[in-house]
């Protein structure tokens, strides 16, 4: 890439979209480490770094603090947020409370908030007290496969950190196995991150029995006809992530 920065072009993105970004690199500056951008904003970012744009965008945000490699990260992440304005949406029934927002003339920006699996019963996930955050199906493997990107808004720039493309794959079909997840969606990411240039086989040398068992998840992709495939209008693109996710899911 010219000058290694991917280009967030500001004037293809709805107004909200804007805002997140902004609120992306001032979360970088606020706190530069111990976070990855997972979630719909994650597929953008790996589809503009190959000058594609995914079938549909998603209008919240999704960071997920890497409390694997600093246990202060979800607290810094939540001071960081209050400083920029935005506050939390309460707790729920089940004392759960990741999801932060942030009024403005254009709208509401809205950030979740989350962790990684796996964790055990002494992490400490509280957010705003008395509130948790939630743990995410195949977020250890995300913070694990997270990696810097330089990226440019209008005049500024900052660097996101986002999981390899491999591990958004594997996150993506992760997610599948969530019993309240848009589906969907969830089939239309990962059908458009599958499309992305990248050799199959480098990627299926890097999988985990962990990785194998949820990409399984994925396995109505199998059909070609599936509506996920449909949503991609570039025929060429669409081939390529058949084969990669037939590649990646062989024995």
């Amino acid at each position: 890439m010219n000058e290694a920065f991917v280009r967030i072009e500001s004037d293809l993105l709805t107004g909200p979209l804007v805002g997140l970004w902004g609120t992306l690199l001032d979360l970088s500056e606020k706190v530069p480490e111990a976070w990855t951008l997972i979630g719909g904003q994650m597929v953008l970012l790996h589809g503009l770094e190959h000058g594609r744009n995914p079938p549909a965008a998603s209008l919240d945000l999704d960071v997920l603090a890497d409390v694997i490699s600093d246990q202060h990260s979800l607290r810094a992440l939540v001071t960081a947020l209050e400083d920029l304005g935005f506050a939390s949406s309460g707790v729920s029934p089940e004392g759960k409370a990741h999801r932060y927002r942030r009024h403005e003339d254009g709208g509401t920006l809205v950030v979740d908030l989350l962790a990684p699996d796996n964790l055990g019963q002494r992490a400490d996930l509280t957010t705003t007290p008395p509130g948790t955050t939630r743990e995410v199906p195949g977020g250890r493997q995300a913070v694990q496969r997270s990696e810097g990107v330089p990226v440019r808004l209008g005049e500024r720039t900052g660097t996101i950190h986002r999981p390899s493309l491999l591990g958004a794959i594997v996150g993506k079909a992760a997610a599948l196995g969530i019993p309240t997840a848009p589906k969907e969606k969830h089939y239309r990411d990962l059908a458009f991150l599958l499309s992305l240039p990248a050799d199959p086989l480098a990627l299926k040398r890097q999988l985990t029995k962990g990785d194998r068992r949820k990409l399984r998840t994925a396995q109505p992709l199998r059909d070609v006809d599936h509506k996920a495939w449909r949503a991609l209008d570039d025929e060429e693109a669409r081939a390529d992530g058949q084969a990669m996710y037939r590649i990646l899911t062989a024995a």
